[in-house]
């Protein structure tokens, strides 16, 4: 090796970490030298199985090389405004795209061994697991790669590879060289939650390593890190996103956190219906809920911070806090910086609340286990299914008075005049007192199905 030159490696970040049998994983990393790197330099990327066989192998011989497939019709979550021409991807160096020629692109498309990309600075690759469902893997990526041959890869199992990252002359010698062990295998613990905003990221993180979920930072192969200033969220190729995310909860158990989970993330369009096709939604020795007591990981408004709750045994509807809110509150709107909200209601032993003012009734729903009828996988690894909770049913009684209401069970967060997000499985209902309520205590009953309810007491002053 030339002294000069060296190879840092930035993914896998934590090589102590399983990677999850049945998904592709990125090798990144960063080159150092001290000299120019040769315009024709090759880097490569090689899979060695423990025994020393030599079971994957991709590589580059171009410096800058903008041979990338950037309007793959499978690239989404992409607009042209964002970057046209999409001259900002070609230069990021996506290398699940790159292919050997522009003119004939599909040509070469699914070979793995070409998908690698460098600059001065960086390299990028990634390592195929499996070509498709059919050769061990759990959904197809969309692409279904092979090796230059065109023979298809048998998804790899579990045990101690070893990695060897090269970075070599076009006469073969070497300028630079890393080797690293990584393992596959599984994990028993998988937590399955959002991490926005901040106050709940802070609060799932340590939440995390409570329980013994690892938090992997390294980025999927198919996604796009976020390099285009304002634009923070572009999936790219989503199905195959999606299928090297599903393997993260094909575990033994899965920790759901039931917040923000919008009907379009991955959370609940992807990774809760695989769950429910595997029968272990209603498994409550394997799949656990939970949630805030009282909905929020800080009420901003008076600085009340949340307690992480499990669903109790039998447990599907969670009433967290009544909001005493302005007129200006809206329906399955809640601002997290409580701009329409005149007091939080958090000790529901003892809710007192004006008559005269509107209420805002907040909790959360858990899910059930569902008929794997109701769930349809779509060509993107998205699924399509019936049986959301769609409505919620108040009762109302004061005396002999009943007053009934249906409403949409959801919530829609804002910060600042900015939509954070919708949540499937939250609600914030804004309602009118009664003139009968005055001076009395009501019962408030809410229901989605006669096993999905819960009561509290509401007394109007």
């Amino acid at each position: 090796m030339s002294e000069g030159y060296g190879i840092i490696i930035t993914s896998p970040a934590d090589n102590s970490k399983p990677i999850d049998p049945g998904r592709h994983f990125n090798v990144w990393g960063k080159i150092t030298h001290t000299s120019p790197i040769p315009d024709d330099a090759v880097l490569s990327v090689e899979l060695y199985s423990a025994s020393g066989e030599l079971l994957r192998h991709t590589s580059q011989d171009r410096k800058n090389n903008n041979n990338v497939f950037a309007y793959h019709p499978a690239m989404t979550a992409y607009p042209e405004q964002m970057d046209p021409g999409r001259k900002k991807l070609v230069e990021f160096g996506f290398p699940e795209l790159m292919v050997r020629d522009m003119a004939d692109p599909y040509a070469s498309l699914r070979d793995a061994t070409i998908k690698c990309w460098y600059n001065d600075d960086v390299f990028k690759s990634f390592i195929v697991s499996g070509t498709d469902t059919a050769h061990g893997m759990l959904l197809d990526d969309g692409i279904n790669y092979t090796d230059e041959n065109g023979e298809p890869y048998t998804a790899l199992g579990r045990g101690v590879y070893t990695v060897r990252v090269t970075l070599a002359k076009k006469d073969g010698a070497v300028l630079a060289q890393k080797e690293f062990d990584i393992t596959i295998g599984d994990r028993r613990e998988q937590a399955l939650c959002r991490f926005n905003p901040v106050s709940h990221r802070a609060r799932m993180t340590e939440w995390c390593a409570e329980i013994g979920c690892d938090i992997s930072n390294d980025t999927l192969t198919g996604y796009l890190e976020p390099y285009l200033g304002k634009w923070l969220y572009h999936m790219g190729l989503l199905k195959m996103y999606i299928a090297n995310d599903i393997p993260f909860y094909n575990v033994e158990n899965v920790h759901m956190f039931v917040y923000l989970m919008q009907p379009d993330s991955t959370s609940y369009s992807c990774e809760l219906p695989f769950l429910q096709l595997n029968r272990r939604v209603g498994d409550e020795e394997h799949f656990f809920t939970y949630h805030y007591d009282i909905g929020e990981a800080v009420l901003e408004k008076d600085g009340q911070k949340g307690k992480i709750l499990r669903f109790r045994k039998g447990e599907y509807l969670y009433i967290c806090r009544v909001d005493s809110v302005s007129e200006t509150a809206r329906e399955n709107v809640y601002s997290l910086g409580g701009e329409y909200v005149t007091a939080h209601h958090t000790d529901k032993n003892d809710i007192a609340l004006d008559a005269d003012e509107k209420f805002a009734v907040t909790g959360v729903i858990r899910p059930r286990e569902q008929d794997p009828a109701l769930f349809e996988l779509l060509d993107d690894n998205t699924y399509a299914f019936r049986g959301k909770p769609d409505e919620l049913e108040y009762v109302f009684t004061c005396g002999d008075f009943a007053r009934r209401e249906k409403r949409l069970p959801l919530m829609t967060r804002v910060k600042g005049g900015e939509e954070v997000g919708s949540s499937a499985l939250e609600f914030y209902n804004v309602f009118t007192p009664s003139p009968e309520w005055r001076g009395k205590t009501v019962k408030v009953s809410i229901s989605v199905a006669p096993e999905v309810a819960a009561e509290i007491e509401l007394r109007f002053k």
